[in-house]
């Protein structure tokens, strides 16, 4: 299997943007200046982002800092994308299986 890389997720972002479903399961926290988890996050209909730029791709939920991101292949019984891991947070990305 092919090394799974930032580009790899953007492209399938690109190319399932209007499928996409995100589930943040930790976000950073300036109150407490860390990582904390998102209790009870669940995957829900990517939605554009408050404030678009080029670290979040135009979406909520998603963060990437380029250079630090670690991405893994994600899939679960409805849902097939990919796990990013970095300082600011986790999220899933993914779009739904197939019937």
């Amino acid at each position: 299997m092919a090394r799974i890389t930032l580009a790899t997720v953007k492209s399938f972002m690109k190319k399932n943007e209007d499928k996409l479903f995100v589930k943040a399961k930790s976000s950073f926290d300036g109150m407490v200046d860390c990582v904390m988890p998102i209790e009870g996050s669940s995957f829900k209909q990517a939605q554009p982002a408050y404030n678009p730029c080029k670290n979040n791709f135009g979406l909520q939920g998603v963060w990437f800092v380029f250079g630090g991101d670690s991405c893994t292949a994600y899939e679960d019984d409805q849902f097939v994308g990919f796990n990013v891991y970095n300082c600011c947070g986790e999220f899933n990305i993914a779009i739904k299986k197939a019937a």
